[in-house]
């Protein structure tokens, strides 16, 4: 049976949730909350603007609050495979063309010769190991 006793105050409920962050130039600003109120609105000013500042033209007094860079996504990733009997590395940041060229080997049901890897892969070359040409991929090797 539900409780029909409130669980919160009606003083304790907010009408409404301000932002805490702005944009302004690429770069991100505290905003409300633990900001000053005439600080929170010169940075609303500068945001409004029109054309929109740059970030050079921001008063030293704002940049005070500008939120540090985040750091380099968790997302990135390298792919380890063994392509004509070289080890290769491809960085998630590596061209789209460069990962499609991947892709395209890794497709081939038969064996991949060194000669027959596009010059533009082979720049991503770590080393040649005495082995059988394959592409390794996670969980297996496709040969």
């Amino acid at each position: 049976m539900a409780s029909s006793q409130k669980t919160t105050r009606p003083e304790w409920v907010m009408k409404e949730v301000l932002p805490d962050l702005v944009g302004i130039d690429g770069h991100e600003f505290r905003i409300n909350y633990d900001v000053p109120q005439h600080i929170t609105d010169r940075l609303l000013d500068l945001l409004y603007q029109d054309p929109g500042p740059r970030y050079e033209d921001i008063p030293d007094d704002l940049k005070a609050y500008e939120v540090p860079p985040r750091a380099e996504s968790p997302t990135t990733f390298t792919i380890k495979a063994t392509i004509g009997g070289h080890e290769f590395e491809i960085s998630s940041e590596a061209p789209e063309h460069i990962h499609s060229v991947y892709e395209e080997l890794k497709m081939r049901e038969e064996e991949v010769a060194y000669e027959d890897i596009p010059d533009e892969l082979k720049e991503y070359e770590v080393s040649r190991i005495a082995s059988e040409p394959s592409i390794d991929q996670p969980g297996g090797t496709k040969g």
